[in-house]
């Protein structure tokens, strides 16, 4: 993926960009109350239809990483029933 920042406009700060991969139900306990804006495209769709609460599981863990004034912004083609 750090391929894709190649995109950036000239002159871009890359040293403050860390790309990792978590688990969307368990995130780093010191992520707590970090994050300004969340923006996710297609992981709570395939993590919603794996079932077993792994959906409702990564939206407590996205709501505890987020800021409390926080947004998660969901790009998504399924729509549970319970929203």
């Amino acid at each position: 993926q750090r391929e894709l920042l190649e995109y950036l406009p000239m002159g871009s700060d890359l040293d403050n960009v860390d790309l990792r991969v978590e688990d969307a139900r368990s995130l780093p306990q010191e992520w707590g109350d970090t994050f300004d804006i969340i923006i996710e495209k297609g992981a709570l769709d395939a993590i919603y239809l794996s079932g077993d609460g792994n959906f409702e599981q990564s939206v407590k863990e996205f709501a505890r990483v987020a800021k409390k004034e926080g947004l998660c912004i969901s790009c998504s083609g399924v729509v549970p029933e319970a929203l």
